[in-house]
């Protein structure tokens, strides 16, 4: 957990000051701290997807679940999903060889297909799907997950939607001042490790100068600057 005050005193008092940046409300403070999250959350996604590895950052948003497999070979997918990791099942069938009436069980994993390889895969006398011959897809399909073969129900492993987190206060008009109010906060649900980055984050997005690294290179390409506060 990361407390959304230690963010907002360091960010917002702190660097602010040293950044001549001004002072931002808890109102803004928390539209880019929602941004921050989605930012930091898709460069941690992107890295996933170019080395298969699932950083320390991501692993406490990993959950395993069985869901159903719609008629249509669409996945139900939860309420909390995010992005996909793998989709597989314990698969069982007959052989049809009377000298091993045993039937064949494996675990299959379903090899994900990108949009243009679906066709051709699901055509291809060699490649299409067979469980017999362990061949099984899924893809993207209609904002959901769909595979063939068809099954009743799957093992889904994905992504987590992280929580919506909160920095709340309380206004004195007398001093026209925010004070925290840490019984309608909600803190951030990411590891403690992930601390500095969000204050990275939230540094740029405030116009304060910070040290430039893969993921500032990432948050600029993707337009992540101050003026999206507004």
């Amino acid at each position: 957990m990361i407390s959304v005050d230690f963010l907002y005193r360091r960010v917002n008092l702190d660097l602010a000051r040293l950044g001549k940046s001004g002072y931002t409300s808890g109102e803004e403070f928390n539209r880019a701290l929602s941004s921050a999250r989605v930012t930091l959350y898709n460069y941690y996604h992107k890295l996933f997807e170019e080395t298969k590895h699932i950083s320390e950052a991501l692993a406490p948003f990993v959950k395993d679940l069985t869901v159903s497999v719609l008629p249509n070979g669409l996945l139900v997918l939860p309420d909390d999903y995010r992005n996909r990791i793998s989709v597989a099942a314990n698969v069982a069938f007959n052989t049809g060889c009377k000298d091993d009436p045993e039937p064949d069980t494996h675990y299959q994993v379903f090899e994900y297909l990108k949009s243009h390889e679906v066709d051709q895969n699901l055509s291809s006398p060699i490649r299409k799907p067979d469980l017999r011959r362990r061949k099984a897809y899924c893809w993207l399909s209609n904002e959901s997950i769909k595979i063939d073969p068809i099954l009743s129900k799957v093992n889904l492993r994905y992504f987590r939607e992280d929580a919506d987190a909160e920095w709340a206060s309380t206004f004195d008009p007398n001093t026209d001042e925010e004070t925290y109010d840490a019984t309608n906060s909600t803190d951030l649900d990411w590891p403690e490790q992930e601390k500095e980055n969000f204050v990275t984050l939230l540094s740029l997005y405030k116009g304060i100068a910070v040290r430039e690294n893969a993921l500032v290179q990432f948050a600029s390409s993707q337009g992540f600057v101050n003026q999206n506060i507004n």
